[in-house]
This record gives C-alpha cells, sequence and structure tokens, in this order.
C-alpha cells in the first residue's frame, strides 16, 4: 500500500472513531492518543506522523460542548483533514 492510501485509510478510521467517541461516554471512549490508536490498534507514533494528534486533542476539548456544537465541530473536523 503505497502512504497516500494508508493515510487515507487511517483517516477514515479515525474520524469513524472521532465521530463515535463524541457522542458516546467520556470514561468509555478516551480522547488521547495512547487511547486512540489502541482502539484503532496502531502505533500512537503513526498518529503523530500524519499529524493526526492535533484532530485528537481538538476533539478532546469538543466533547464538552453541547450537541448543536458538536456537529460543526465535526464538520471543521473533516475540514482540517481534507474530506
Amino acid at each position: 500500500m503505497s502512504r497516500k492510501s494508508v493515510r487515507e485509510e487511517l483517516k477514515r478510521r479515525l474520524l469513524d472513531h472521532l465521530a463515535i467517541a463524541e457522542t458516546g461516554v467520556a470514561e468509555e471512549y478516551a480522547l488521547d492518543v495512547r487511547s486512540v490508536a489502541a482502539a484503532l490498534q496502531i502505533s500512537p507514533t503513526t498518529l503523530y506522523k500524519y499529524g493526526f494528534n492535533r484532530e485528537i486533542n481538538g476533539n478532546d476539548s469538543d466533547r464538552t460542548t453541547s450537541a448543536p456544537e458538536l456537529q460543526s465541530s465535526r464538520i471543521i473536523s473533516r475540514t482540517r483533514l481534507g474530506l
């Protein structure tokens, strides 16, 4: 697999996980790089390599907002990742 396709696949999996985690209970879905990496069954280094750590950390702070703001944060998240 080329690096670009690996990045795209990882991006898709990450966004799927973040969408579920944002609506779930914080105790069940920790939004830190190590926890997300474990959930995706990849190395945390891989998330840093592709710059996804910023996205994960941004979503962690968004979790405390209300539901309408979560919707806009998902749009912003997808925009940041180029989707």
